[in-house]
């Protein structure tokens, strides 16, 4: 792989600081092709809290709106993934072959309360936070050294980010919210305030934010962006392999030998 540039987004740093190997894998062998129900259903309530956001009300209810999502595609379950490969390529041509089809791992219906529940709670949650003097889905960007960090915050005011959750809370939440607000630091010379808004829970997550943290995290940034330079993917073992779609191929030391 020919590393021309650094470009680094939390996604990219924390797949590298879980796997090298996996982030050598995505972009050598990326996986195109189906699309998933949770991510469409995903970026369904982020436009509708935009819109909410922006005084407009659009009058949908789920299941309708699980109809449009699920109309141009075949419903594939997630549990029938394929799972055994003899190469990477192999592992490409598969998942090119579901174009499709839309991975399902719920139920319809666990799909559909989801949707009433998410856009129960953007309509219930933009009512109390009333802002103003926001950008949507903006792109933010710094440099540090050879690295680019990047990413794109759901909102973004004057000395606040904030991100629209639309599963479950997980620990890495702050961690991606700290990655926006170093780029901010980085840009801005302070601190911004920094939220996690979930959907499906209803809730408001204020994220402590201060410069040590924000010195620790720009450390581990450099040193995945050093040992992306250097060319080292190693492979790391752990709970995170058993959702990796690379799982059944990855061995790096015998690619290497093939090319």
């Amino acid at each position: 792989m020919l590393i021309t540039a650094i470009k680094l987004s939390y996604s990219g740093f924390v797949t590298y600081k879980t796997c090298p190997l996996k982030y050598y894998y995505q972009r050598r062998y990326p996986l195109k092709g189906p699309v998933y129900a949770d991510f469409k259903i995903g970026n369904f309530l982020h436009e509708y809290f935009y819109s909410l956001l922006k005084g407009k009300e659009p009058v949908r209810d789920a299941e309708s709106v699980w109809e449009e999502i699920k109309e141009d595609y075949e419903l594939f379950s997630g549990r029938e993934l394929r799972q055994d490969f003899a190469s990477p390529d192999e592992l490409v041509d598969y998942y090119t072959s579901l174009e499709n089809k839309m991975i399902v791992w719920r139920d319809e219906q666990e799909y559909i309360k989801r949707l009433r529940d998410g856009m129960s709670n953007a309509r219930i949650l933009t009512a109390k936070m009333e802002l103003h003097d926001f950008v949507t889905e903006e792109w933010i960007g710094a440099y540090m050294g050879e690295v680019n960090l990047y990413g794109r915050a759901d909102i973004l005011r004057e000395g606040e980010i904030i991100d629209i959750k639309t599963g479950n809370e997980w620990q890495e939440d702050e961690i991606q919210m700290r990655f926006y607000g170093l780029i901010y630091y980085l840009r801005e010379y302070r601190i911004p305030k920094v939220k996690l808004v979930y959907l499906l829970s209803g809730r408001v997550k204020n994220v402590p934010i201060n410069l040590r943290s924000l010195e620790s995290l720009l450390a581990e940034v450099m040193d995945a962006g050093k040992g992306i330079r250097n060319q080292s993917f190693p492979r790391s073992l752990g709970e995170h392999c058993n959702l990796c779609p690379y799982r059944m191929v990855c061995d790096y030391q015998t690619l290497r030998k093939e090319k």
